[in-house]
């Protein structure tokens, strides 16, 4: 399965929970056919898509299960996107994660989640991905924004905001 081949199937924007179960199984199939050890980019990439898919569904629903679940899968994609490796990609399920963390800390009223939230963006939020690709940086540089405020750093975020912004 090559990189990006099944985020067609989970990237529903007509609201139906259908499609997107569907792209979790999809996922989950490719998942047990894809050996980590063997091509492990790949399963990253999988698992990336598989944790989007999950936290889209658990947004509609509400469910801190697929949250948690959804962040397990962008963590252990984190273990194989590496900066060396790919940085785009570590970056984007880095902020993705980021966005999991901080629904989750709203669903079950966690905040601690918050500060994990600014560090999984933080660390998307670099001069070498505002070099490859602005768009995600910008992207990183508005969830760790989120997270400042909903930790009270509001001189932080208003400064990421205004970064974001520019």
């Amino acid at each position: 399965m090559g990189r990006g081949a099944n985020a067609a199937s989970i990237r529903d924007s007509t609201g139906r929970n259908d499609a997107l179960e569907a792209g979790i199984l999809f996922c989950r199939l490719a998942l047990h056919d894809t050996a980590r050890a063997i091509v492990p980019l790949d399963w990253a990439f999988i698992k990336t898509e598989l944790g989007t898919a999950l936290a889209i569904l658990s947004g509609r629903m509400q469910d801190p299960a697929r949250l948690r679940e959804a962040i397990s899968a962008f963590r252990e994609a984190l273990e194989e996107l590496t900066s060396d490796r790919a940085l785009r990609e570590r970056a984007d399920a880095q902020t993705k994660l980021s966005l999991a963390l901080r629904s989750l800390a709203g669903v079950i009223g966690d905040g601690t989640l918050f500060a994990e939230a600014e560090k999984a963006a933080s660390d998307a939020v670099s001069a070498e991905v505002q070099n490859l690709d602005t768009e995600l940086w910008a992207f990183a540089l508005s969830a760790r924004a989120g997270a400042r405020a909903q930790l009270g750093k509001l001189t932080e975020a208003i400064f990421d905001y205004k970064r974001y912004f520019q």
